[in-house]
């Protein structure tokens, strides 16, 4: 998600350079006015909020004050009543606009290089360079889910039955296969300085007694 600073001029950033990049994407680029305007109503609201946070602070020891003294402090009380409501009213608007708003960051990818060729679909794409010679013949070829049937390493049936949709199980060599995958990981890893770790396990002790019976 893109830094919503890019999006504030005045906190040195540049919402032309996502408007620019998407243009580039060939996507809507009026989604950066409704972002900053989304932006400006947060902030405005935030401000609302953290006034009115000091407003009750100050009445609360000023209510202390009177309780010390032994005054009549029900004005200053109704008054905090009031100010409660007022926040409790601008934490929800709040958190509503800054809903709204990370939704629409989330949905503009990053921005896109200079270096980046301009192409609707792949179709348009630039081949930039390519190396060695294709290991396969032309024709159609298989997709991974084809290759795990082929070496029995899959059961999907009985994963999508106990994890919902696209959940599967790994047996046999797609076990094998797996680890090697993660063991070529670390290796690649290892060998550039990186120290592999391997943290605690952490469980609520309820789910932990269930699965112990």
């Amino acid at each position: 998600m893109l830094d919503i600073n890019l999006f504030r001029v005045e906190k040195g950033g540049n919402p032309d350079l996502v408007r620019e990049s998407q243009r580039r994407r060939f996507a809507d680029e009026r989604v950066v006015d409704e972002i900053i305007a989304l932006d400006e109503a947060w902030r405005k609201s935030r401000f609302e909020q953290d006034s009115s946070r000091r407003e009750l602070n100050k009445l609360s020891k000023e209510v202390g004050l009177k309780k010390r003294a032994r005054e009549d402090a029900s004005e200053l009380i109704a008054q905090t009543v009031e100010v409660k409501k007022m926040i409790a009213e601008t934490e929800k608007i709040t958190a509503e606009v800054e809903d709204k708003r990370d939704a629409l960051l989330r949905s503009i990818g990053n921005l896109v290089h200079d270096s980046v060729p301009r192409s609707r679909n792949e179709d348009e794409n630039l081949v930039v360079r390519t190396w060695g010679e294709p290991a396969l013949p032309n024709g159609p070829k298989k997709n991974h889910v084809d290759l795990l049937h082929m070496i029995d390493g899959v059961e999907y049936e009985r994963g999508t039955s106990v994890a919902g949709n696209r959940g599967y199980f790994l047996k046999g060599f797609g076990v094998q296969l797996n680890l090697a995958l993660i063991h070529y990981g670390l290796n690649f890893l290892v060998q550039r300085g990186y120290t592999p770790m391997q943290t605690p396990y952490f469980m609520e002790k309820e789910p932990m007694a269930k699965v112990a019976q």
